[in-house]
């Protein structure tokens, strides 16, 4: 469901079907990168509500602890990267 919405760029409402779902699968990477790509994208979108660059720093302090050999790694290097943009850090 989550994928359906933001490939038709409804970023905001994938954003509680991931996170119901990260809260019966805390420890999926996969899910947490994904909700991540959502927050960045409402927060892009609208900037007005810094609650999802908050939620998004949150994430990647849990994820920061990825081996460069890592599957998702690239991934989450490209969104750190996207938050700090949008972050101005």
């Amino acid at each position: 469901m989550g994928k359906e919405l933001y490939e038709e760029e409804e970023y905001n409402k994938a954003i509680n079907p991931l996170t119901e779902a990260l809260i019966i699968f805390s420890h999926h990477k996969g899910i947490k990168l994904n909700l991540m790509q959502e927050l960045l994208s409402t927060y892009d979108n609208d900037k007005l509500n810094n609650d999802e660059l908050k939620q998004v720093k949150k994430l990647i302090l849990k994820l920061i602890t990825f081996s460069k050999e890592h599957e998702l790694y690239t991934r989450l290097k490209k969104m750190q990267k996207k938050y700090q943009q949008l972050a101005s850090i």
